[in-house]
């Protein structure tokens, strides 16, 4: 649906899909990773992400949209590093 909302709106657009993958629906693919500093991260970011919910509190200047996406990038890089 995207290609093509894409491609009709733009002459050149296209859209690399390769890479792309769903957001995760739960928490199971934290736990999945190796115990250590990268778990422990990937939780702290789930945590800043949820709206009114920032324990450990959130750095300054971080945003709780700003924590979702950088778990976003964190997924999909665990996603890569699974291949």
């Amino acid at each position: 649906m995207i290609r093509e909302i894409l491609e009709a709106r733009f002459l050149f657009g296209r859209l690399q899909d390769d890479a792309l993958y769903p957001a995760p629906s739960d928490e199971r693919w934290i736990e999945a990773m190796p115990a250590g500093f990268l778990r422990e991260a990937a939780r702290r970011l789930l945590a800043w992400s949820a709206p009114g919910r920032h324990e450990p509190p959130l750095p300054d200047g971080y945003s709780p949209e700003l924590a979702a996406r950088a778990l976003r990038i964190f997924y999909s890089l665990s996603r890569e590093a699974a291949r």
